[in-house]
């Protein structure tokens, strides 16, 4: 679950942006009360990663521990500006993350 948690990371908390209110999004149903506080737990886990790269965003970070692991060959993120996009192509330039790093979320 604690990769449902970067991606949550990611793509919600650190966007500024609510999700829209429609009865139909699929996200009011996906991301319930509950869900949203065992994500935000779980974020809370993995501080110490976080902190390491102080100049990196934290949705920078999500992006190089998915593609740090080695069965992953391609992710896709989602963005809604250009600076999102950025961002995200930055994670894929400056590359996975070193294995001692990963070792601290799987504390």
């Amino acid at each position: 679950m604690w990769l449902a948690a970067l991606g949550f990371s990611a793509h919600f908390l650190f966007t500024a942006k609510r999700f829209p209110i429609c009865d139909d999004d699929h996200r009011r149903f996906n991301l319930s009360p509950k869900k949203l506080t065992r994500y935000l737990s779980q974020l809370n886990t993995m501080q110490a990663l976080f902190d390491l790269y102080p100049t990196q965003t934290m949705a920078q970070i999500s992006l190089r521990f998915c593609i740090s692991h080695p069965a992953c060959h391609t992710v896709i993120p989602g963005a809604k500006s250009v600076v999102q996009v950025h961002d995200n192509c930055a994670a894929s330039d400056i590359g996975s993350l070193p294995v001692s790093d990963l070792a601290l979320i799987s504390e």
